[in-house]
């Protein structure tokens, strides 16, 4: 019984591994696509600014994931670059929270 089960789940595994696209194919995709903006908003002043921020930026198309800090005053963007640009950050932030935010360089 024990024998079986192994076996199973190292089938599985090798089923799963060979679905994965090549790794070099699968990073060169990722990397062509992917692009990192940094956002100034110095319109945050609370501790619940960065979520609001956050999850304006989470609605736009392309955004892979979002990260506002308080302290810093800034929001990370990363995201598929063929979707959406800075631009749809930015309009997100002053349509859903009010808040003026640039591109920091």
């Amino acid at each position: 019984m024990k024998t079986t089960l192994l076996i199973l789940t190292l089938m599985g595994a090798l089923v799963h591994i060979a679905a994965m696209p090549p790794k070099a194919y699968a990073d060169e995709t990722q990397s062509a696509r992917q692009s990192t903006t940094t956002l100034r908003i110095d319109d945050m002043s609370t501790p619940a600014c960065p979520a609001l921020v956050e999850a304006a930026v989470a609605k736009v198309r392309g955004v892979e994931s979002v990260k506002a800090s308080l302290d810093t005053k800034t929001a990370i963007v990363y995201y598929d670059a063929s979707q959406s640009a800075p631009r749809d950050f930015m309009l997100a932030i002053r349509k859903d929270v009010g808040f003026h935010s640039e591109i920091q360089q």
